[in-house]
């Protein structure tokens, strides 16, 4: 019985052991599988003009964590931010600075924002950024933190201002014409009528506009 107790004993080590290695198997595993997939995407993000960030809930929304590629946004380290917390305030253009400011300090009114912004980085320029963030509160409902995602927009936003300045050429080179020109949607509704179509038909534009 003594014997059979300890194969029994034995028997059960030796169970936990050929558990304990194939969990020990399956974690190295899994831990494997993470850090290719945190590689992977730490190679995505250095790509694109995208960082993301932790801050603070209120005063100058000084920065708590940013990811490794914020250098790549805005030619900083990450260092930079967590040793001043007044970088991102700072460097905020000056035009938009209330604005901004106003639309984080609504937060705990409306828990997320979304706004675009001039920031000057590293070199001295200013580029554009979309900025979406959301509040994080403590189980008693006080504000912890500031968790986002900052986008460099500013090849959008250059193009968005050639489009304008297309756009405002045209109305200006269609309402000099001295030819009547009408535009009309599918179903016939009239959406544009310049002045030489005034004079040609009689009808004024806010007569016909829709």
């Amino acid at each position: 019985f003594v014997g059979g107790g300890s194969l029994v004993v034995l028997a059960f080590a030796l169970g936990v052991g050929v558990v304990y290695k194939l969990d020990l198997s399956r974690r190295q595993q899994i831990e494997k599988a993470l850090k290719t997939s945190e590689t992977k995407q730490g190679l995505i993000m250095r790509t694109l003009s995208v960082a993301s960030y932790s801050a603070s809930a209120s005063g100058n929304f000084g920065a708590l964590w940013v990811s490794d590629n914020i250098d790549v946004v805005s030619g900083f380290p990450s260092t930079a931010f967590l040793e001043d917390a007044n970088l991102w305030v700072s460097r905020l253009h000056s035009a938009d600075r209330e604005r901004v400011l106003l639309a984080f300090q609504r937060l705990p009114e409306v828990g997320t924002v979304n706004t675009e912004y001039r920031w000057q980085i590293a070199d001295g320029t200013y580029r554009w950024f979309l900025d979406n963030a959301v509040l994080q509160n403590n189980p008693d409902g006080v504000a912890r933190e500031i968790v986002g995602i900052w986008m460099d927009i500013t090849p959008q936003k250059e193009i968005e201002g050639k489009l304008g300045q297309i756009n405002e050429q045209l109305t200006a080179l269609i309402h000099a014409s001295p030819v009547g020109i009408v535009i009309l949607d599918a179903i016939g509704n009239c959406l544009l009528w310049n002045p030489a179509a005034e004079r040609i038909f009689g009808w004024r534009e806010d007569e016909v506009l829709g």
